[in-house]
């Protein structure tokens, strides 16, 4: 795994992630919203990191279109409000789509 695309609204701290990310040797890409998230996501992404509050198109609402056609593993981030619902709203829309966990 050496593809990330890190997803988030916050600039200070997409720097921030980037920066420690690639010192470890991962190739970073940065998305800013949902939307851009989507058009950047390809096969060659190994991981994506994404924040759940964010504009024009939030977290598990990019979630829910990516798994229409990716299988990315996701892992989503949150600053805000209780992790165990957004985790829970992540897990019913990954099941909608049709996704299953691995054993």
């Amino acid at each position: 795994m050496n593809k990330i695309l890190l997803v988030d609204d916050d600039r200070e701290l997409t720097s921030l992630l980037k920066e420690l990310l690639e010192m470890e040797g991962f190739n970073v890409l940065v998305a800013h919203d949902g939307e851009q998230a989507l058009e950047l996501l390809d096969d060659s992404i190994d991981l994506l990191l994404l924040d759940v509050m964010m504009p024009k198109k939030n977290g598990i609402d990019t979630l829910k279109a990516l798994r229409q056609t990716h299988q990315t593993p996701v892992i989503m981030l949150t600053a805000r409000g209780n992790a165990c619902h957004y985790a829970d709203r992540a897990r019913r829309a990954r099941q909608r789509a049709g996704s299953r966990s691995r054993p």
